[in-house]
This record gives structure tokens, C-alpha cells and sequence, in this order.
């Protein structure tokens, strides 16, 4: 549960970032919008996934989500990993089969 101090501010902080969804005026994923249990669920992902651009383009809600969340995101060092995978490597799902008879099977039905 969210500490008493951080409530009125989320709460503001929350209708005025779904009024700049619903304004384009954010890049935050629009479905984001639809209602404030989606706008968490989305801005959520975001710290996650893209905390450096979060923290970058909406810095008040990067600091609620911190403490949120209870984590210091910038403080973790995290690195895209580009994955090549061959037809005859080992599917990536560790089915056991290779990749062209699993999940890099072209569906032609």
C-alpha cells in the first residue's frame, strides 16, 4: 500500500498525465488513458523497461514510481541484449527442437 505522503500527489500526478495522453501530448502508451488501473499498469512497464527514458522525459512520476516500487532503477546496470538466432541454433523457448521447427516456424496456413 502507498504510504500516506505519497497519495494526493500520485493521484494529481496521475490526472494530469492521462490529460496529456488524452491530449497527445505524451508518448506514453495511449491505452494508458483509458483509466487510471491502465495508466499504472502502463507507466509501470515503462520504469521497468525504459527507466533512463522515463526518468529523462517524466522525472516527478520517475521518483513517485521509485518509491512506489521501493527501487532506484538508475542505480541498476542494465544493457539491451541483441540475440541472433540461426534456423538450426536450439529454440530459444527450450523445447528442445531447432528454431525453423519451432518458434521460427512460418505458419502457411
Amino acid at each position: 500500500m502507498l504510504e500516506k505522503q505519497y497519495r494526493i500527489p500520485w493521484i494529481d500526478l496521475i490526472n494530469i498525465k492521462i490529460d496529456e495522453i488524452l491530449d497527445k501530448e505524451s508518448e506514453i502508451n495511449p491505452y494508458g488513458g483509458t483509466n487510471k488501473v491502465e495508466f499504472f499498469s502502463m507507466v509501470s512497464e515503462y520504469f521497468f523497461e525504459r527507466p533512463k527514458l522515463l526518468a529523462k522525459k517524466h522525472p516527478e512520476l520517475y521518483e513517485l514510481l521509485e518509491k512506489v516500487f521501493n527501487q532506484k532503477m538508475d542505480a541498476r546496470k542494465m544493457k539491451k541484449i541483441k540475440l541472433t538466432i540461426g534456423r538450426n541454433d536450439p529454440c530459444p523457448c527450450k523445447s528442445g527442437l531447432k528454431f525453423k521447427k519451432c518458434c521460427g516456424k512460418i505458419n502457411n496456413n
